[in-house]
């Protein structure tokens, strides 16, 4: 049983802060912007033009590194909330999303 001791700790996280809820919320609205702007214009040039382009194959892997970059973005500020909360203090939004953009190379890395 020392596997369920986690999830009860982080449900009890989640029950006393409902403010972290917004992370992941956050996250999938990141997804489906990144992925549709990504992925519409692959799709209609793809009518036109049944051979991937150059632009497609660069546009692709630009907005695959561009959603890692948002996801692991997301990930962290999250953390940085969950921080805050174990040690007391409210989970503030922007307060979290700064302070990992503060350690944006990392995040690349």
């Amino acid at each position: 049983m020392i596997t369920v001791q986690p999830v009860r700790v982080s449900f009890g996280v989640l029950r006393n802060s409902r403010r972290l809820l917004v992370f992941p919320l956050l996250s999938g609205a990141a997804l489906a912007l990144i992925s549709g702007g990504v992925a519409v214009p692959a799709f209609l040039r793809d009518w036109a033009e049944p051979s991937p382009s150059t632009f497609d194959v660069i546009s692709l892997g630009v907005g695959y590194l561009l959603l890692g970059f948002a996801l692991t973005l997301c990930s962290a500020a999250m953390i940085c909330a969950v921080d805050d909360v174990l040690r007391g203090e409210p989970a503030r939004i922007g307060v979290n999303y700064r302070r990992a953009l503060g350690h944006w190379r990392r995040l690349l890395a």
